[in-house]
């Protein structure tokens, strides 16, 4: 058809009104997802028809979970041939509740594990210290070098903890 101003502009008109009507933030064209779906339904051409929402819901959203189980085991094999760090951090959010992240890093990228609520609880450094040998049971202790956290004196003592139960983890 060859490009044209017209059907272009209303191209992207009919994208800013699906924007605008479905209250999608505007950082979200940041995605590196975004130009590669535009690109995906400008090759099947005029006629094709997006998914519904249980296509959504159902089989697409199973293919994804299914994708990054897959992507998860390819990050554990790594884990087990070139070892990894577990990375974690407490922050307070905006309703005050104490988060602890964990992440495992490694020669083949960083992962989120989890992200747990430890308001209801004293982050001394026991506490730390479980919460942390709960993710190394999970990655494998084998599979972990070294466990990353910031400075603070609790967790500095959850530190010395886990080097003691777990000499081979720095």
């Amino acid at each position: 058809m060859g490009w044209n101003k017209e059907v272009h502009d209303a191209a992207k008109m009919a994208i800013g009104r699906f924007w605008s009507y479905s209250c999608i933030p505007f950082f979200v064209a940041r995605s590196p997802y975004w130009q590669q779906m535009v690109d995906a339904i400008t090759i099947c051409g005029a006629g094709f028809k997006a998914p519904s929402e249980s296509d959504l819901r159902g089989p697409i959203l199973s293919q994804m979970v299914d994708d990054v189980k897959k992507d998860l085991d390819e990050q554990r094999h790594i884990w087990s041939t070139k070892g990894c760090t577990i990375m974690t951090d407490g922050w307070t959010d905006r309703r005050n509740r104490t988060l602890l992240n964990f992440l495992v890093s490694s020669a083949g990228g960083t992962v989120f594990i989890k992200s747990i609520d430890a308001s209801a609880h004293c982050k001394n450094a026991t506490y730390l210290c479980e919460q942390i040998e709960e993710v190394i049971e999970d990655v494998g202790e084998e599979n972990v070098v070294q466990v990353v956290t910031d400075n603070a004196a609790n967790y500095v003592a959850a530190g010395r903890l886990l080097m003691e139960r777990h000499p081979s983890i720095v």
